[in-house]
């Protein structure tokens, strides 16, 4: 049984190899901890394995199929599948439910892949008037073949005090992510 959890110990940084959610603030790859002025993070168990949960969130064409948060996304036509996301690629994902009858559209650029315990990507627009922000999700493998996905965003900079107001809506809305991905991969599983 230890012999399961020894890739996951041996791969990425440690510090993200079981995080929880607390309410606190959450260290990201690239920004750490300074500057942080929140976090919003939601985690599920998923009966699945932490190979299939990670490509599940890392197939950014199919989250039409089953994300109702970020109902869409654009990546260049050569990323296909899981395998070519990596460091640098850009994506624009299409958001919905942080505000009423608003649709939001946002570029970010994947900063870290790990595969498949680890990814993060960073929102890159509007620097100067909402600061930075660093996506985060982990995939930890839990016993039953089972798989624990947490996933949170951190945001910086002063000018991050101005998303403040839609906190509670960002927070409910990593909260239904994660609950979309439990179902639409437990449907094939459990």
């Amino acid at each position: 049984m230890l012999l399961a959890f020894l890739p996951f110990i041996l791969a990425g940084p440690l510090r993200y190899r079981d995080v929880t959610c607390n309410g606190g603030i959450l260290s990201t790859p690239t920004y750490g901890l300074d500057g942080a002025v929140f976090t919003v993070c939601a985690s599920v168990e998923i009966c699945a394995s932490v190979r299939e949960v990670s490509n599940t969130i890392l197939d950014f064409r199919r989250y039409e199929e089953w994300n109702t948060f970020i109902y869409d996304a654009d990546v260049p036509d050569n990323v296909d599948t899981p395998a070519g996301v990596a460091p640098g690629l850009s994506v624009l994902f299409y958001s919905t439910g942080l505000q009423p009858d608003v649709n939001n559209t946002g570029t970010d650029v994947v900063t870290f892949v790990d595969q498949p315990f680890l990814s993060a990507w960073k929102n890159v627009e509007n620097e100067a008037f909402i600061g930075v922000s660093e996506h985060v999700s982990t995939f930890y493998p839990v016993p039953g073949g089972k798989t624990r996905y947490t996933h949170w965003q951190t945001h910086y900079m002063p000018q991050a005090s101005l998303l403040l107001p839609i906190k509670d809506s960002l927070q409910r809305q990593f909260e239904v992510q994660a609950s979309d991905l439990k179902a639409y991969v437990d449907k094939r599983n459990c």
